[in-house]
């Protein structure tokens, strides 16, 4: 039900409008100037004597009056009352459409959604998978560290070496135009030579379009479900087989025969290399965490270091064991920054590769994580310590783990000493005596 209004008819001018007053009655909530030219076409005056043009009338066929706001005539907008003749035409336009049983404000609502999505086809009609990569990589709000960025990157450039052209072609296409042959094509050639690499490069191109349309429909909640061309790779109805490649997760470690060979190896390479390569062993530390270290976050009186930051987010706390503190550079009085400062993945590859040559046996810094909880594991230490060696997250489904069993910082150091003392036995009697005054010098 409307509110009660007192209405005048006259004609609509700005003399009339300028002599408007509030309604004084009780229970009147605005006074109303009419003209009927069009006929619905009205100014209102407020009881704080604000005043609007308005359009007031009833949708053919439906049992509904609207009123539509067309301009407020206040301080900030006083040009509406010259432009009486404009305001007007749009009052027509409007009242036409509620004759024909329309109402204007649905239809502008229709109007701006389909200008939006002829914007956004416009939009998607010129972007790239290369543009798409790209605006994803840069475009994270700090969710990606920028290593993983560096690895995005180097998948998809390595991914373009190996399938040459045909991966180039795929970046350079337009993303609704990219079929569904290409994507396979490009992840068949790459696979021949690396099937992991392969799988891992097509897992970027699929989170870069998600993110793609993402960000293009952020303001549009009824936006259609997207296209996204690399998800031909998945199997998505019965009968059709998945394209990912089946690639076993990699298990090499340093069996106990080897760690002597091993040892002697890393001698070969510059110190801080060789400190850092048996850190990783000794602590089962992921390459960022130890190349991360800094010398603030070793306390020798409390003795623990602190990782702050970690994969899955949560700081890491360490005891300073033997094995550790014996892998840490002589440290210059009132040293600060980082542990290891000119250590890199480039440089660290390098010496791993002189380290194979004279070991004859391939290991990664994610291999000597392995092998310090395999060896874990061989000396009877208990699962829940070793998860809290890794720093790996317990789900809340593990309630033993997470509630019941608690290991103290404690159990940590007992067990990282074991894990240290069990490698010591396996080198020859020359190394350990070397590996022992090495961590007297540094204590």
């Amino acid at each position: 039900m409307a509110a009660p209004t007192k209405k005048n008819k006259a004609t609509i001018n700005k003399t009339n409008i300028q002599s408007m007053k509030p309604p004084t009655a009780p229970g009147v909530r605005w006074t109303t100037l009419r003209d009927n030219n069009p006929p619905g076409f009205q100014v209102v005056c407020g009881r704080n004597g604000g005043k609007a043009f308005e359009v007031f009338k009833r949708i053919k066929g439906v049992d509904k009056v609207v009123r539509i706001r067309l301009g407020t005539i206040d301080e900030q907008h006083p040009e509406l009352q010259n432009k009486i003749e404009e305001v007007r035409e749009i009052a027509r336009g409007m009242i036409d459409l509620l004759k024909a049983g329309k109402d204007p404000r649905v239809v502008e609502q229709e109007r701006l959604a389909a200008e939006k999505a002829a914007e956004l086809a416009a939009k998607e009609a010129v972007v790239t998978l290369r543009t798409a990569v790209d605006e994803y990589l840069k475009d994270q709000h700090g969710r990606l560290k920028d290593s993983t960025k560096a690895t995005a990157r180097r998948a998809v450039n390595q991914m373009q070496t190996h399938a040459g052209k045909e991966a180039t072609k795929l970046l350079d296409l337009p993303i609704k135009d990219i079929p569904g042959s290409q994507v396979k094509l490009v992840h068949h050639l790459h696979s021949q030579i690396s099937p992991s690499a392969a799988d891992g490069a097509m897992r970027i191109l699929s989170a870069a379009v998600s993110h793609h349309y993402d960000a293009l429909n952020e303001d549009n909640e009824d936006a259609p479900p997207i296209r996204n061309p690399i998800k031909v790779l998945s199997a998505r109805r019965t009968g059709r087989k998945a394209l990912w490649n089946k690639v076993d997760p990699r298990t090499v470690h340093i069996e106990d025969s080897y760690l002597d060979a091993w040892w002697k190896a890393t001698e070969s390479v510059p110190g801080d290399v060789k400190l850092f390569l048996r850190l990783l062993l000794f602590s089962g530390l992921r390459f960022s965490e130890a190349a991360g270290l800094d010398w603030k976050n070793i306390d020798e009186v409390g003795k623990t270091i602190t990782i702050p930051a970690t994969k899955n987010g949560r700081p890491h706390l360490l005891p300073l064991s033997d094995g550790i503190k014996g892998c840490l550079p002589l440290r210059a009085k009132d040293a600060m920054g980082l542990v290891f400062p000119v250590i890199n993945e480039a440089r660290v590859r390098k010496c791993r590769n002189l380290i194979t040559k004279a070991s004859g046996k391939e290991v990664t810094c994610h291999d000597l994580r392995r092998t310090c909880v395999t060896i874990a594991n061989r000396v009877g230490i208990s699962p829940y310590t070793t998860k809290r060696i890794l720093n790996h997250t317990t789900t809340s489904r593990d309630v033993t783990s997470s509630v019941y069993v608690q290991v103290s910082l404690d159990d940590v150091r007992v067990a990282l000493d074991k894990i240290y003392n069990h490698i010591m036995a396996h080198i020859t009697a020359e190394e350990a005596t070397t590996s022992t005054k090495q961590l007297k010098a540094v204590g």
